[in-house]
């Protein structure tokens, strides 16, 4: 029985009881039907009380699921509209204002987002750091903690709060016996606001739009345009929201107001969850309650009354006595304990991928939901690497993602190269547009290096490679096979400085994107049939952020340079808070708790429940205090509140939410290890269910079925041969022959120096008598050599260029060549550098004594060829002596291990070590 049809019929009664004539609030336990409730009354509305359905509006917390009630309603309607009939709080509040600000000639407003709240709050936290001026903070408060992301948080929320209930900042230092901080805080926002106002009088953050919206209301202006608004999920409506509702019924709007408090999951973001009660009392009105619920089963019922029991009622409770209506119920809880969290999502898996073959239950029908949003990319990858598609409403902030930090990067390099520096650049070549691989770039970084001190011109690999970027042109020397990859990047780049000068910031990141061409190549790895690449998902939709970021940004900051916005977008901790479209679900959702409000599915499996990440006990609003402001607004000051009984109702109203998604199978998990414990709501949960182990043998997935038919086909097993040649015949990974590796044909069976000798170097004799095999491969696919080789190649160039130098010439000429070698940090060529002089000390000590016995230099860097069968020895002779007697001594020099003299007798290379100067011999 499907939920529409079972809510269809159980809840007419109270469907009938609706009237235009009287407000209604309705209670219902999680999967009663307040959502088809709702939409049933809109439908009634329009169709038989003769409503217009563009006076009617179906009012959600979040944007979100405003977005997945819009085409429900719209088809359930079935008329054409002006606009959406269902809108968050905040875009009804924004609407409202618009059309009155259009009405009186007047700019429209303009939305502020959350990211740019934390970087105006950051910009003049840190003027005043700077200046040393600014209010007066508490000692505890210091300029280390006013310069975190955490004390922004606390700041920006403390100054929604105060904005929504239209606090102003007199009353604030009012009540300063209640937080030390809040005088401090009021003389912040007077700045604020008045820095604000200057540069952008028209632009109101979410909080500012329902306060002016619900003053709005009040003066009855707009009564006229609305004649019904009904609120779903009006427990995550903040106190203003709530008071919006008021203002509409007090100016003549019928009102709907559907809410259950057990499952609020927005109040650590100032949500109420009894507010919906108090709404009740002051409309002057007895809730109404649903009876049944028709989601899920007995069992995933009393999963979520045990938890909610443990919860405050919130000035509601009669929705808990609801019982599970759903006939022939099929649902079951399961709990895993796993030894680490890679395990446990692992085993996270089995048990999905279990319910997926067994139980055919779609992957898009499942879901995996985290306590911190932070887990989210760590288990969607992990479920990933398992074989199981993933869909996430996770985004990380513009100037952390690979596609869009880089796509500034290149913008910058365009347009202002001296800026990004060096290894700015290696990393954009590497990254998700330039696309070398490391091995590449050194390669790449040689030669230019070569082509450079042909010109007499000395620069590190790193560093000539980044003057070619920066130029954004090709020296002719180069090899043609270069030209593809760097003429790609050279386009971009003058693709990109070909732009007038003032171009605006969306423009640039538009054609950035246009030119490096890469939407169609991510659209078809994101959406392949059989391995969607959640990455590229990811990365479009994270560019589309940026487009629509730019674009705002561009219509709000008149006069603001484009490379000022990309440099702000760098540096914002905050996600923007875009609306991108919505697609059809293809993978398992990995989501918080409150992301799934609204939504269901088959499967939900609450992850990573153990001590202080699921109940969060931490307090809230520790710093600044934000929770006591709706206590102060309500007289409650003075009154004793066991803060943590509060954080622990909020995180059990979450895990009863996230529980209350499921229609057939509930699973907790958790980490039981030396340094993680299950916490006590594990504990109360897994009481309920079945405990699975992570070897069971009904968790298998296709790669281990697969990995032990292999094994076993190997060992000649011929039923299982038979069982892996119809794994494939089905596309299952990895079962086809053509798969596997060590298979493949060779390429070529023809000699490597097939009517030439070998070329050898001294230094390879010792390696081919070691192991042929070795020297063969190192020859095929040589290894990139350390940075710390080329010290020798320097010393060598010192010895070349000043025979019979002192220690100063001979640092000198390593110094100035030092810069070209390439090291992974600075300590590391700070340390080789240091090394290199002590070796210069020990040559230049060398070239004294030898000077005074009388010798001379007879070659430097000689070239020879020896002859041997069927191979010839190529190689340079580092310098040439004659002593006083007239003898030739050849010198070898070693920066390497050092070697004893028996080992040079017996050394491979037959040279005669004169001095090596790692032992200073």
């Amino acid at each position: 029985m499907t939920v529409t049809d079972a809510e269809g019929v159980l809840n007419t009664a109270v469907l009938d009881s609706l009237s235009l004539s009287r407000p209604a609030v309705i209670f219902g336990a999680p999967g009663s039907g307040k959502t088809t409730l709702a939409v049933d009354y809109i439908t009634r509305l329009v169709s038989r009380d003769g409503v217009h359905p563009d006076q009617v509006r179906l009012l959600t917390p979040t944007r979100q699921q405003a977005t997945r009630l819009r085409d429900t309603v719209g088809t359930a309607v079935g008329v054409a509209t002006r606009g959406p009939m269902v809108m968050s709080i905040q875009a009804f509040a924004f609407d409202l204002l618009r059309t009155e600000r259009e009405k009186l000639g007047q700019a429209p407003p303009r939305l502020r987002s959350g990211a740019d709240v934390d970087q105006d709050i950051a910009q003049l936290l840190d003027e005043h750091i700077d200046s040393g001026k600014g209010p007066t903070w508490p000692a505890h408060l210091s300029a280390e903690v006013r310069s975190t992301e955490t004390f922004r948080t606390e700041l920006r929320e403390l100054m929604a709060r105060l904005t929504e209930l239209d606090v102003d900042t007199h009353t604030l230092r009012g009540w300063a016996s209640a937080h030390t901080a809040w005088p401090a805080v009021a003389d912040f926002i007077d700045e604020y606001q008045r820095v604000i106002a200057r540069a952008r009088p028209d632009e109101f953050d979410p909080a500012e739009l329902i306060r002016l919206a619900a003053q709005l209301v009040s003066s009855d202006t707009r009564s006229r345009d609305y004649r019904a608004v009904v609120i779903d999920n009006a427990q995550d409506m903040s106190p203003a929201s709530l008071g919006l509702m008021l203002a509409l019924h007090r100016a003549g709007v019928h009102l709907v107001v559907l809410a259950e408090p057990d499952v609020a999951g927005q109040t650590f973001r100032g949500a109420d969850a009894e507010g919906p009660s108090r709404l009740a009392r002051e409309l002057g009105i007895e809730p109404l309650v649903l009876g049944h619920v028709y989601r899920h089963g007995p069992a995933i019922r009393g999963l979520v009354d045990s938890v909610v029991s443990r919860v405050g009622t919130a000035l509601a409770g009669q929705q808990r006595r609801a019982t599970s209506s759903v006939e022939d119920a099929t649902d079951s809880l399961l709990s895993i304990s796993s030894p680490s969290p890679t395990r446990e999502a692992l085993d996270v898996a089995r048990v999905l991928r279990q319910k997926h073959r067994d139980d055919q239950i779609p992957y898009s029908e499942m879901a995996v939901v985290v306590r911190r949003s932070g887990a989210i990319p760590v288990v969607a990858s992990t479920l990933r690497q398992a074989g199981i598609p993933t869909e996430t409403d996770y985004r990380e902030p513009l100037g952390q993602h690979p596609a869009t930090k880089d796509l500034i990067g290149w913008i910058q390099l365009a347009l202002d190269p001296e800026s990004v520096g060096t290894e700015r650049i290696t990393h954009l070549l590497s990254g998700v547009y330039g696309g070398f691989e490391r091995r590449e770039l050194r390669r790449l970084g040689y030669l230019l290096r070569r082509l450079d001190q042909m010109e007499g011109q000395y620069r590190s690999p790193k560093d000539s490679l980044a003057g070619l970027v920066r130029s954004a042109e090709l020296p002719p020397e180069l090899p043609e096979y270069w030209h593809r990859p760097l003429g790609r990047i050279v386009e971009v780049i003058s693709g990109l400085r070909a732009l007038p000068e003032n171009t605006s910031a969306d423009v640039l990141a538009s054609q950035a994107w246009q030119l490096w061409g890469v939407e169609e190549e991510w659209v078809k790895r994101a959406t392949h049939p059989e391995r969607p690449s959640s990455f590229a998902r990811e990365s479009i939709n994270q560019v589309g952020a940026l487009l629509r970021t730019a674009e705002r940004f561009v219509s709000s900051h008149l006069g603001v340079s484009a490379l000022a916005f990309f440099e702000r977008v760098l540096h914002a901790d905050v996600t923007e808070d875009v609306l991108l479209p919505v697609t059809q679900r293809r993978g398992v959702t990995i989501a918080t708790p409150a992301q799934v409000a609204g939504e269901e599915f088959d499967v939900v499996a609450l992850a990573g429940i153990n001590e202080h990440v699921w109940p969060n006990t931490r307090i809230r609003g520790s710093l600044l205090g934000a929770p006591l402001v709706i206590r102060a607004v309500r007289g409650q000051l003075g009154e004793s509140v066991d803060e943590q009984r509060v954080v622990i109702d909020d995180e059990l109203r979450m895990a009863a939410l996230a529980i209350s998604r499921a229609r057939r199978h509930v699973v907790v998990s958790c980490v039981d290890s030396d340094d993680e414990q299950p916490s006590p709501l594990f504990h109360l949960l897994a009481q309920k269910a079945r405990a699975v182990t992570s070897d069971s043998e009904e968790f298998g997935s296709s790669r281990e079925l697969v990995a032990s038919l292999r094994r076993a086909a190997v060992s000649g097993d011929a039923d299982c041969a038979v069982a892996l040649a119809e794994l494939a015949r089905r596309n299952v990974a990895g079962a086809h022959p053509q798969s596997w590796w060590g298979l493949a044909r060779p390429t070529t069976t023809a000699p490597l120096f097939e009517g030439r000798d070998v070329p050898l170097s001294p230094s390879k004799l010792k390696a081919v008598e070691d192991s042929a095999m070795d020297w063969f491969l190192g020859r095929i696919a040589p290894e990139d050599l350390p940075p710390s080789v080329g010290v020798g190649s320097i010393l060598h160039y010192a010895l070349e260029h000043a025979p019979w130098g002192s220690v100063e010439e001979l640092s000198e000429l390593v110094s100035t060549r030092f810069c070209e070698l390439d090291f992974e940090a600075g300590w590391q060529a700070s340390a080789h550098h240091r090394q290199a002089l002590g070796y210069v000390v020990a040559l230049a000590d060398y070239l004294r004594d030898r000077q005074k016995l009388g010798a001379e230099v007879v070659a430097i860097e000689q070239r020879f060829e020896i002859p041997l069968d069927g191979a010839v020895v190529v190689g340079i002779i580092d310098r040439v002596e004659r002593n006083a007697e007239g003898e030739l001594v050849v010198v070898d020099l070693k920066t390497g291990k050092p070697i004893s003299d028996n080992k040079v007798e017996r050394n491979a290379e037959g040279e005669l070590v004169v001095v090596d100067l790692k032992t200073g011999k």
